[in-house]
């Protein structure tokens, strides 16, 4: 059956105030970026990884893939060369829209990393394909890097 979900994110936290994001059931996307200390502004680099959970603090602060997130919060220091390295690691910074337990957060989540195809989702191969039915999404509020309206299809 056909699903559709509303993601509302209402905005940005940096890694230092994790215990910030909601203990809540829904989905977070973890970016790669800069934070200006002196005018308290965010600039967006990369969409690291989409998770959906429960507890999306509780899976933030647990995950097993905090080195992989350090490591693709990196830019290369020539976008024209990437071969010539990478520059030091970026800000990490988290994004959340709730989702509730009956409405399966999860379902979600796959529906925008199958989308988004985050740097992390896609080298551990969480979704070659999209494993659920047909799926609409619109993306509200405080979209950082995301697509705002889309479908995915079962394959």
């Amino acid at each position: 059956m056909r699903k559709r979900y509303v993601l509302d994110f209402d905005g940005f936290w940096i890694e230092d105030s994790i215990d910030k994001v909601p203990a809540a059931s829904g989905v977070y996307v973890v970016y790669g970026g800069i934070y200006n200390e002196e005018t308290k502004e965010t600039a967006l680099e990369t969409i690291i990884y989409v998770g959906g959970a429960t507890n999306a603090q509780a899976a933030i602060t647990s995950s097993p893939h905090w080195d992989e997130w350090r490591e693709a919060s990196r830019l290369p220091l020539n976008p024209d060369e990437p071969e010539e390295g990478f520059g030091e690691v970026n800000d990490i910074f988290f994004a959340f829209a709730p989702v509730t337990v009956d409405n399966d957060p999860e379902r979600a989540a796959a529906a925008v990393v199958f989308e988004q195809m985050p740097k992390v989702n896609t080298s551990t191969g969480d979704f070659d394909e999209f494993p659920y039915e047909d799926t609409k999404m619109s993306v509200t509020g405080k979209t950082g890097l995301l697509n705002t309206q889309y479908e995915v299809y079962f394959e």
